[in-house]
């Protein structure tokens, strides 16, 4: 009798076994295979936004260092260094940046320049600025030499070399001149491919002055960008090019590698577009999954037939465990993402979406008899930009962080905090509506912000100015609140004696009325509403006209003749006077053209302009001189600049601007010494050649001896000695006249002699006199060549 070694229920049931085993199998790794697909799509999301702002980091220090060289004069090495020196070198992704300005190669003087202002042993320019490059032809007779760059180790080698002798990268170059935005070519690096981006930096006319050039070694700067995703042990990165060639891999070196193929690795590709390269690069995610926990299942289900649900209840719970974990995290990023939202990252404090959302819900409190108001308080910090600026963003975010505490230190229980932006904070009092109530709170924030801050070492001391309005009724709305403590606050900034001010209703009608002028204003240069008018600067010995001052006129067509005190301070606070002030210099020097060629034996009056602060401390005034002046024939001395005794104490930084006026022989004018400081250091250290008397000493001459006369004659006697002339302002009688000759003024101006006249009655006031001829004398020796 023969026995079947397999019976028919046994083959039933192993067959059932491998069945399920196998449907497990396959149910498992589907689904690994599904949570990896998804995990991963999110990381591959994760690395291109990494990617991405890491690539904005670059395009802000580029851009940052492209303004700060648009609006530095004679940038020096170390300016350039000191800016750079914390984005640049290890650990920043970029490797070296280099400013390489835009010079003539018919000038071999301008390598001389460059090698001075390099401050570098050895500099020098190559290849030589004789050599040229068919490759370069675009550029004519220019050339694009390296003069800094930061990290100093590492672009040391570039510094010297010209941009345009690479040909390779010329097409790059010449593209991001052609249209003034940021272009890259490739290049190698110690046989490692990297990317240089030019960035074209222009002057505010639109003149080329250089390249701006940033070298990314593209390993170092995909390792940093995707530091996290290097140190994971399950992830490889793929970086090509549309081409499909690889570019960049990154793998941890302890990753195991697939066993026999049995595994399949999901993975993920993003193509992404750099406006920059012009191109696309494909990065490919490959999640390298070595869990071989599938296979052991599989395994063992075929061998342990009556232990599958116990593995598939562990499965289970296994998969249940994950679910958990995975929840418990997505929670606590959802916690912290609605932190984020409502808090300043800097400070910690409320920020400006939790202040519009909360005021909107005390506002809806606020009951019609004017029931649970508040205040709120709008602090701006004093000098802070100053700081900031001259010490750096570090410092900055330092004073924040304590003002913030300070704040925190102060409040009361049912005070809100808010950092609104910048340097400036809201604070919200609720219930609280009493004016007295409110200042002392007030001066309670401000003593607290008033005291010294101390930041590695150092004292500062900054300062605040607040901004108050009350808030009791439900009809208001956020925008107007927010408008009227922002009024008050500039009103408190610009206060020299209160630090806190209350809102009132006026403030917005001045407000109102000052945004009106700079609206008009910008209109009235265009509708030729401007106009000039010249005061005559009489000789005290021969009683003759020997100078003018131009001054500006607005006769408006509705409102009149606006006076300057009006307009020229908003001009110059929204820098439309640097625009005017180009329009002056222009008509000025046209005015002073035609009376030259008209003028007789070259008895031309001399016309003075006056320059603001503005104008001076942007150095704008010296471009537009050069360019001015070289349209005319007159003699530059012809032209006079006046500058105000205060504009230079407030603003040490005019000494260059004055010094490169001064060589194009324009004659300086100190004006209104006396109402500053009357310091004579501003005598010694710039090059005037006249100095003005302000009207407040000549309204008070009365007689002599007494004590306006004394200074009078002592200001007079001083700048004599130190060889000033001295015009003396505002003279209106003839015994201020009699007085200043006697005093041995030279020259005056006031109603008693003439008063300001409209160009077409200038020539009235000019005739041949031994005072215009000594004014002229330059000049006349320049028409004599000019004739000759």
């Amino acid at each position: 009798m023969k026995y079947k070694l397999i019976s028919p229920r046994t083959t039933y049931i192993w067959l059932t076994g491998i069945l399920v085993a196998l449907l497990c199998f396959y149910t498992i790794n589907f689904y690994e295979g599904k949570r990896a697909q998804y995990s991963l799509e999110l990381k591959t999301n994760e690395q291109i936004e990494a990617l991405e702002n890491a690539i904005s980091a670059l395009k802000t220090v580029l851009h940052s260092t492209r303004d700060f060289l648009q609006i530095s004069n004679d940038l020096t090495s170390e300016q350039f260094h000191r800016l750079l020196r914390d984005r640049t070198g290890i650990d920043s992704g970029i490797h070296t940046i280099f400013w390489a300005p835009l010079i003539s190669t018919r000038h071999p003087a301008e390598s001389n320049i460059l090698k001075i202002k390099s401050n570098q042993l050895g500099y020098t320019i190559h290849p030589d600025i004789s050599t040229n490059y068919a490759c370069s032809n675009w550029l004519g007779l220019h050339a694009f030499p390296v003069l800094y760059a930061s990290p100093k180790f590492e672009g040391s080698e570039f510094l010297g070399k010209r941009l345009e002798s690479h040909c390779p990268n010329n097409k790059a170059l010449r593209r991001a001149i052609e249209i003034n935005e940021a272009k890259a070519s490739t290049f190698y690096h110690e046989g490692k491919r990297g990317l240089q981006i030019y960035l074209p930096v222009q002057s505010s006319q639109g003149q080329t002055l250089g390249v701006l050039v940033m070298n990314i070694i593209l390993h170092e700067f995909l390792e940093l960008a995707w530091q996290d995703e290097f140190l994971a042990k399950n992830i490889e990165i793929i970086v090509q090019d549309e081409n499909k060639r690889e570019l960049f891999q990154m793998r941890h070196p302890d990753q195991k590698d697939n066993l026999f193929g049995l595994l399949e690795f999901p993975s993920v590709t993003r193509s992404l577009y750099f406006p920059t390269l012009d191109k696309s690069l494909v990065i490919t995610t490959i999640y390298l999954n070595t869990d071989y926990r599938p296979l052991i299942y599989g395994a063992a289900s075929s061998f342990l037939i009556f232990m599958l649900t116990l593995s598939v209840s562990v499965s289970v719970k296994s998969y249940a465990n994950r679910l958990q974990v995975s929840n418990k995290l997505v929670a606590e990023k959802t916690q912290r993402l609605r932190v984020q939202a409502t808090h300043d990252s800097l400070t910690g404090l409320f920020n400006r979406q939790a202040l519009a959302e909360q005021l909107e819900d005390f506002i809806s409190q606020i009951t019609p008899t004017g029931g649970n108001g508040f205040a709120i308080l709008f602090i701006d910090l004093n000098r802070f930009k100053i700081v900031n600026d001259s010490m750096g963003h570090t410092i900055g975010d330092l004073l924040l962080q304590q003002v913030a505490q300070r704040l925190i230190n102060n409040v009361r229980n049912d005070d809100i905090c808010y950092r609104f932006g910048g340097d400036e904070f809201i604070v919200c009092l609720r219930n609280k509506l009493n004016r007295y109530d409110v200042s002392n709170v007030c001066q309670r924030y401000l003593a607290a912000l008033t005291e010294p801050y101390y930041c590695d070492g150092l004292s500062y001391n900054i300062g605040a100015s607040i901004g108050v309005t009350t808030v009791n009724s439900p009809t208001q709305t956020l925008t107007n609140i927010l408008r009227e403590a922002d009024t008050a606050m500039y009103r408190a900034k610009n206060s020299s004696s209160d630090h806190v001010i209350f809102y009132d209703d006026t403030m917005f009608d001045q407000a109102k009325q000052r945004f009106t002028v700079e609206n008009e204003l910008s209109e009235a240069h265009s509708k030729k509403q401007l106009l000039l008018y010249y005061q005559p600067v009489f000789s005290v010995n021969s009683d003759t006209v020997a100078a003018f001052e131009a001054l500006l006129r607005w006769n408006h067509p509705e409102k009149g003749w606006i006076s300057p005190a009006v307009f020229i301070p908003v001009a110059e606070e929204t820098d439309q006077i640097i625009e005017i002030g180009d329009w002056i210099l222009e008509e000025v020097c046209d005015t002073i053209q035609q009376i030259w060629d008209k003028s007789p034996s070259g008895t031309c009056p001399r016309i003075n302009v006056n320059v603001s602060v503005k104008q001076l401390k942007s150095g704008h005034i010296v471009k537009t001189l050069r360019s001015v002046l070289k349209k005319y024939r007159f003699p530059n001395s012809l032209l006079g600049i006046e500058i105000t005794e205060s504009t230079l104490l407030n603003h040490s930084t005019a000494s260059n601007t004055l010094k490169q006026i001064k060589t194009l022989g324009v004659s300086l004018y100190l004006d209104d010494f006396g109402t500053g400081y009357s310091s004579l250091a501003v005598l010694n250290d710039y090059p005037f050649d006249v100095l003005k008397m302000d009207r407040s000493f000549i309204w008070k001459l009365n007689k002599k001896g007494d004590k306006s006369s004394q200074l009078c004659e002592a200001i007079i006697k001083m700048s004599h000695s130190i060889n000033l002339t001295v015009v003396a302002e505002g003279v209106e009688t003839q015994a201020q006249f009699d007085m200043l000759k006697s005093y041995q003024c030279d020259y005056i101006q006031g109603f008693l002699k003439g008063k300001p006249v409209a160009k077409c009655e200038m020539s009235r006031f000019i005739v041949s006199s031994s005072a215009a001829k000594q004014l002229s004398n330059i000049a006349l020796k320049h028409k004599k060549s000019e004739n000759a």
